[in-house]
């Protein structure tokens, strides 16, 4: 199995443990802190899809709430990424 493959299945998991009262916190934890970020590198994800994804499971679950940059402020006039722009993907549990 390939780790992206993993990682995919990790995020999958994630959005599915949403509507299991059991993990529910612990999945808001995931898609809060720096692991969402890190398996979605790993699935290959890029910026704009993990807004993306966020914005979806925030609309899905109502518990929480996603702001995700737009496209012109992820890169610098000279069209090189910002960097830091890993932290503009801001998510806060209502």
């Amino acid at each position: 199995m390939k780790l992206g493959n993993l990682a995919e299945g990790i995020i999958l998991q994630s959005i599915e443990d949403l509507w299991n009262d059991e993990h529910k916190q612990e999945s808001l934890a995931f898609f809060q802190g720096d692991d969402f970020l890190t398996c979605a590198a790993l699935a290959g994800m890029n910026l704009l899809e993990q807004a993306k994804l966020l914005q979806m499971v925030s609309q899905a679950s109502g518990n929480i709430s996603c702001s995700a940059p737009n496209r012109h402020q992820l890169y610098q006039k000279d069209g090189k990424r910002r960097s830091g722009y890993k932290r503009e993907l801001a998510l806060a549990v209502r």
